[in-house]
């Protein structure tokens, strides 16, 4: 028993740094697409450096979430601070923008499948040759 805090330390101490390296990632791309952004005047891009830095907001609040729930138990709070526990709550702010990006994943999936079919269909009227395109 007396190893469980320490594993769960240990677990909380990559859990956060996985995050901290996800975030300087982060970082890193949002720069690199707000440069890119300016140079081509491309406000997609420019919108999708604003998306990465709504990410970190996210892992920041990851971060406080591992934070909060890592404090052991002391004489005030014998069982621990499961009152503090906020990863429940975090989720009201994280679920949504993670829905977000399945969504947007959806749509893109749909497209490229549109896409796809539009150009079979379009390869089979070449293939029939000008009289089934009504010449």
């Amino acid at each position: 028993m007396s190893n469980e805090p320490a594993a769960a330390s240990h677990a909380n101490g990559g859990t956060k740094k996985t995050v901290l390296i996800a975030g300087a990632a982060n970082l890193v791309v949002a720069l690199i697409k707000a440069v890119a952004g300016v140079l081509t005047s491309s406000s997609a891009m420019l919108a999708e450096s604003a998306h990465s830095v709504a990410d970190n907001l996210n892992q920041a609040l990851v971060l406080t979430s591992i934070e909060r729930v890592s404090k052991r138990a002391d004489a005030e709070h014998p069982f621990g601070r499961l009152h503090e526990r906020v990863p429940e709550v975090s989720h009201v702010f994280i679920d949504p923008t993670l829905r977000e990006d399945e969504r947007r994943a959806r749509a893109a999936k749909r497209a490229a499948a549109l896409r796809e079919a539009a150009m079979r269909d379009a390869a089979m009227r070449d293939a029939a040759g000008p009289a089934h395109r009504g010449a």
